[in-house]
């Protein structure tokens, strides 16, 4: 269901507990931005910080519904000026949580009137006829039935800009049913604010005209110090070093605060995760552990369409990554197989915001060096490994799968240290094999690409792609090498030749590996694949001349 329209809100019943942290003072912040003339207003933190509670709060505050004790005692009654608003306006609650890859966007914006249209009938039983199809129409209605101007409660709003950046066409019918509510409200003024809560910085800033984006976002954003000149905002959701240091003295005085910011991340200067951090008093806290679900149905979104190859570590890296590894997202090296795609300009773009998001659900934890590079991802501890675990074990599919082939990464590494060639070919032919099974053609990840992500970042070893050769060198102190070959229906004896004569044939090589004369072993793979038959390799080790 998009719509609440019961008293089952989430702010109100938390008003039961000892809250610990009293987030009404912001409401005036709210409601400022509002008589400034921002009346579309959008609000950003990573999932779990309490921002569907905030945008309850401020949806409690202004329905006519709400019992007026709810909000009795806090500081916001000394603002008259603002406080007399309090349950003076028709709220509406939408909530996107539901919304997919599998979402039609013609369903959708059916589901959208039918249920706003609904949601009226709820409330005034008494209403004979209503629009049919027009969502604008119908909470001009709204407003003309009740006689009081609209609060409109987003909830999840990242949910629906991220479905609809699939399709220019279904992410310009959102900015034009955008622009037509606004342009209606500045005719007829029936709303009062329009409030849409996300978790991806910058997401809501996608929402333009569709003829005119040169005017900027057509929602003002109050997390964003950029737009509303001041950093007062900072702690809205989640909890700021100085709530910390006082309202939760008492529940953490054994953990020392320095150290506690420390070891959060950081986020406008409010605390960020890690967020099992409060598990013990989650019971009185607006602190919520992270929506596993929401980031593992976008990882499997991704990777489902063929996506992985955009990435810097690739589908395999992402596995890695669910299986609780440490990821290197390093900037893309001379090395790197990626440099001979098509595609290498957009792979550091996209592994950016791909992050991004996983760190707006509240997964990962991110390094950066400054800016403009990504150094390393991981999941933030190890009960959220435990739940994307079951998560991803929950649906038999690519995902899944995937994730059973790379945790043999060790087991890949003992074997190749016993120049034993199979356990890889055996992983590599599993892994084309399952492309093949759940994406068909739409994957874009090479062989050679294939088999530097199953064997990078190894402890004490560094890979170094050459032509078609993979050389693994050993970073543990002693001067040793290991040839990995790599072709695709190659003839079998001219591969083998020119493997075994490489050191001989190639200056290149000899300067690659400093002259190294000592013993070389080479494991070479010829893969067959072919239209219309199963992926198979075959296997030869021995050593370069």
């Amino acid at each position: 269901m998009l719509i609440d329209v019961t008293q089952d809100n989430l702010y109100i019943s938390l008003c039961s507990r000892n809250l610990r942290v009293d987030k009404t003072s912001y409401i005036e912040v709210v409601d400022e931005a509002v008589a400034d003339g921002h009346n579309f207003i959008s609000l950003c933190a990573p999932a779990g910080l309490g921002v569907s509670t905030f945008a309850d709060m401020i949806g409690a505050f202004y329905d006519q519904r709400t019992d007026p004790a709810v909000f009795w005692g806090s500081d916001i009654v000394n603002k008259q000026d603002i406080f007399k608003k309090r349950g003076s306006f028709t709220v509406l609650t939408f909530d996107f949580t539901d919304v997919n890859a599998t979402t039609s966007y013609n369903t959708f914006i059916t589901d959208l009137s039918t249920q706003t249209a609904q949601a009226i009938k709820s409330m005034y039983p008494e209403v004979k006829k209503l629009p049919r199809y027009d969502w604008v129409a119908l909470l001009r209605g709204l407003y003309a039935e009740s006689g009081k101007k609209l609060v409109l409660i987003f909830k999840n709003f990242d949910r629906v800009q991220r479905f609809v950046t699939r399709s220019s066409e279904f992410l310009n019918a959102w900015r034009r049913l955008w622009v037509s509510l606004i342009e209606a409200d500045r005719r007829d003024g029936f709303i009062y604010l329009s409030l849409a809560g996300t978790h991806i910085p910058g997401i809501a800033d996608m929402l333009v005209h569709p003829e005119h984006p040169e005017a900027g976002p057509l929602f003002y954003n109050l997390s964003s110090e950029k737009q509303t000149g001041s950093s007062r905002m900072f702690g809205w959701c989640g909890i700021t070093y100085e709530e910390m240091t006082t309202v939760l003295k008492a529940s953490l005085s054994e953990l020392d605060p320095d150290e506690l910011y420390d070891w959060c991340g950081h986020y406008d200067g409010g605390l960020v995760k890690p967020s099992t951090l409060f598990t013990s008093i989650e019971a009185k806290d607006l602190f919520i552990t992270s929506v596993v679900s929401n980031a593992v149905w976008f990882i499997r979104d991704s990777l489902n369409s063929g996506n992985g190859a955009y990435l810097l570590c690739g589908d395999i890296g992402i596995a890695r990554l669910l299986n609780g590894e440490v990821v290197n997202t390093r900037e893309i090296s001379r090395f790197d197989p990626r440099n001979n795609t098509r595609y290498t300009g957009e792979i550091y773009s996209y592994t950016r915001r791909f992050l991004q998001i996983l760190y707006a659900e509240g997964l990962v934890s991110l390094v950066t060096r400054d800016d403009s590079r990504l150094d390393v991802a991981e999941l933030v501890n190890t009960e959220i490994v435990m739940a994307v675990s079951d998560e991803v074990n929950a649906h038999d599919d690519y995902l899944r799968e995937l994730c059973g082939l790379v945790s043999r990464r060790e087991q890949i590494q003992l074997a190749l240290e016993n120049v034993d060639a199979s356990v890889l070919a055996d992983v590599l032919c599993g892994y084309l094999k399952l492309q093949k099974k759940y994406l068909g053609g739409s994957s874009r990840v090479t062989v050679w690409q294939a088999v530097y992500d199953f064997i990078s970042d190894f402890d004490n070893y560094e890979v170094i792609p050459f032509s078609n050769v993979f050389v693994i060198r050993e970073t543990g102190g002693s001067e040793s090498y290991t040839v990995i070959a790599v072709a695709v229906n190659a003839d079998e004896n001219e591969l083998l030749d020119v493997t075994l004569n490489l050191r001989i044939n190639s200056a290149s090589f000899r300067n690659l590996i400093h002259g190294y004369t000592g013993r070389i072993n080479a494991m070479i793979y010829n893969f067959s694949l072919a239209n219309g038959s199963e992926p198979a390799v075959s296997v030869k080790t021995t050593m370069l001349a």
